[in-house]
């Protein structure tokens, strides 16, 4: 046969359509600007390593920036722009109220059939902030609305038991320990953690909102802004 002849059809992959929601939580309190920066500065890397897998992801992210007296809120979004205008107007304030954003959090109207995802990042642990009491207790509840909204949640925290002991009770968390989050190279991290969102199989079957667990401070204690 003359190799010249051959003709060799390269196929492009079909990408499966995919869809993705998800929330980053940031602790907003004075010491947190390097990570604020980070996710200004990269939030397109995680979107690049959201569109890298198999599936061609129709994407949304929503924002809170949180402390013990306020949480800075933009609902979810398809603009990179605008993801990146809303981080702009996250203003650093006190101490953290971190069970109550993330209760908040997975509160949210998350679209059926999709892939909902909860990022968390703080620099103290659970007893450094307001609300120890109140949320210790509700741990196991806390835990229990990501496995009932069948949610999947990255940590990125200091050392804490407290946050070991919430990601070790649920289904799909991935915890990683940080000495000074703000070093860390953003860009590199979000990549990272687009891509392995892009690569699961998982759809998270209809839509949820779920009920808050602490409605009685969320309402009392801590104001909703819109940024």
């Amino acid at each position: 046969m003359n190799n010249n002849n051959v003709i060799i059809k390269k196929r492009n992959k079909i990408k499966q359509k995919g869809y993705a929601d998800v929330v980053f939580v940031v602790d907003k309190s004075g010491s947190m600007s390097g990570v604020i920066r980070g996710l200004i500065d990269h939030i397109g890397d995680f979107i690049n390593g959201l569109n890298s897998g198999n599936y061609s992801l129709s994407w949304r992210i929503a924002l809170i920036g949180e402390d013990d007296s306020q949480i800075q809120f933009a609902d979810f979004s398809d603009s990179k722009e605008s993801l990146r205008q809303s981080l702009s107007r996250i203003s650093l304030g006190g101490s953290e109220a971190s069970y109550q954003a993330l209760d908040f959090a997975t509160s949210l109207e998350f679209r059926g059939n999709c892939k909902k995802i909860v990022v968390f990042f703080t620099d103290e642990p659970l007893s450094g902030g307001s609300y120890y009491s109140e949320s210790s207790r509700n741990t196991q509840d806390l835990a229990q609305k990501f496995n009932d909204g069948n949610i999947k949640f990255f940590l990125y925290t200091p050392h804490c038991r407290d946050y070991q002991n919430l990601s070790s009770q649920i289904n799909s968390a991935f915890h990683e320990d940080f000495r000074d989050i703000n070093r860390t190279p953003f860009d590199t991290l979000l990549e990272n953690m687009g891509k392995t969102i892009s690569s699961w199989n998982y759809q998270g079957g209809d839509s949820t909102k779920l009920p808050l667990i602490f409605k009685d401070i969320l309402n009392r204690k801590i104001t909703i802004t819109n940024i």
